[in-house]
């Protein structure tokens, strides 16, 4: 996320609590929030990635390192 995006703003208006905040560095420009609800008597958790959009000329992103470790995590 750059700097002067809206949508971190965004994404913390509609309730969910940003974890990792973006930074203005090359590759830390992410944001991790999570939206718990209760749907149905049940604990809900909604994951919110953000990324800006030069990463999509990059190789490799903090993206590619986050699901590398959640899938082995999850294993």
């Amino acid at each position: 996320m750059d700097p002067d995006d809206k949508t971190p703003l965004a994404i913390k208006n509609t309730g969910a609590r940003i974890v990792f905040p973006m930074v203005p560095r090359c590759f830390a420009m992410f944001l991790l929030a999570y939206y718990d609800r209760i749907e149905q008597g049940k604990n809900r958790r909604t994951v919110i990635m953000g990324l800006p959009g030069c990463v999509m000329y990059a190789k490799r992103t903090i993206l590619i390192w986050y699901f590398h470790v959640s899938w082995q995590t999850m294993r």
